[in-house]
């Protein structure tokens, strides 16, 4: 777009009411959604879990990142207490895994490290069922907590 062009626009834009301006942001954002659609379609991300986890990203931003690492954080949270519990209840001793694991490397962990560590890894495994999980809920918590306004 040249300077004329830009200029000429943001004159008619100026002179736009509130409602029509929203309404042809509306009508953008169908045709920008549309067409991001139509590149997923092309290019065959569409139809995988990378692909629509790109347009979902293009569409919701941020919200997408703040879901993804709330339920990170709540299974790192399960995992640890899970262990945390199972330790207590005599089911699982953390303390003779971790001397298992300082036996094969070598090094020394603090217990408290260790349990960490291992949560960790843990909930590292439970990542094939995270996404999925993040990518079916996402829309429905993104708009329930930042309604889209167009």
């Amino acid at each position: 777009m040249t300077t004329a062009e830009e200029e000429e626009e943001r004159t008619r834009v100026s002179k736009l009411s509130a409602t029509q301006k929203d309404d042809e942001l509306r009508k953008l954002n169908r045709k920008i959604a549309l067409l991001n659609m139509k590149q997923g379609i092309l290019t065959g991300d569409y139809y995988t879990y990378k692909g629509k986890f790109k347009s979902l990203v293009l569409e919701y931003g941020a919200p997408i990142f703040v879901w993804y690492y709330t339920v990170w954080v709540s299974g790192f949270a399960m995992v640890y207490g899970g262990l945390q519990v199972g330790q207590s209840m005599g089911v699982l001793d953390v303390m003779d895994l971790i001397s298992k694991i300082e036996s094969y490397t070598g090094y020394t962990l603090d217990p408290t490290l260790g349990t960490l560590a291992l949560t960790l890894a843990l909930n590292e495994l439970l990542e094939p069922a995270r996404i999925p999980f993040v990518i079916f809920t996402a829309k429905p918590v993104a708009n329930y907590f930042f309604p889209p306004k167009f």
